[in-house]
């Protein structure tokens, strides 16, 4: 009788070590799972505040698409993940983000194609359509210039294609972003650089320069 009590209470412990290991496995797989959404989360978040920079900073069609069609691939794989989560109780998110991928592909596919400007604009050469390229203040002095008459002495100025340029390089578009967004807090850590550090200049806009010189 002790020996039929022993083995019974030996399987009732394996049994409850196997019911542990696989409540283990299930809650590890989860936090992955969740993990990873974070991770998915913080990317989209990312390359939401990018493509706001670039549709202020009139980012052209090509920078906007690539970007987007990243966003919907990644958006598209945290809904698997939250349904992976929460045994496919959220189905409807895979038709909502459907119609809404639509929808972007197409107002980026309506935009309209600006002619591509060089890195840099003599004052002699900004008309007002350059407005969005070149700034209020370099349309304004070419204005009084070109259209005046005013003896307003030759200059240049750098376009937002080489202020994209610099940024993309040196990865700054979504840390300069955030900062902005918080108003300027102060956090001296938002743009952490080292001392004594200069952010590259690409290579493309120091070729120009030389070639100005």
């Amino acid at each position: 009788m002790t020996g039929f009590f022993r083995r019974l209470a030996a399987r009732l412990r394996e049994r409850r070590q196997q019911r542990t290991v696989l409540a283990l496995s299930y809650i590890t797989a989860r936090y992955h799972i969740f993990r990873s959404l974070l991770d998915s989360n913080t990317q989209a978040v990312e390359l939401i505040t990018d493509l706001d920079w670039r549709l202020r900073a009139t980012g052209t069609p090509g920078e906007l698409r690539g970007k987007i069609n990243r966003l919907v691939d990644l958006t598209g794989d945290m809904a698997e993940k939250l349904n992976n989560l929460e045994s496919s109780g959220h189905e409807l998110l895979f038709a909502v983000h459907h119609r809404i991928a639509a929808q972007l592909r197409q107002f980026v596919e309506q935009l309209p194609t600006p002619p591509p400007l060089p890195l840099c604009l003599p004052l002699s050469a900004i008309r007002p359509q350059h407005r969005p390229a070149t700034g209020g203040k370099a349309t304004s002095l070419a204005s009084l210039k070109n259209e005046s008459g005013l003896p307003v002495p030759d200059g240049f100025a750098v376009t937002g294609r080489a202020c994209r340029s610099f940024l993309e390089h040196n990865d700054l578009f979504v840390r300069l972003s955030s900062t902005l967004r918080r108003g300027g807090s102060g956090d001296d850590e938002a743009l952490p650089v080292e001392p004594g550090h200069v952010p590259r200049v690409p290579g493309e806009l120091v070729s120009l320069a030389v070639r100005d010189e």
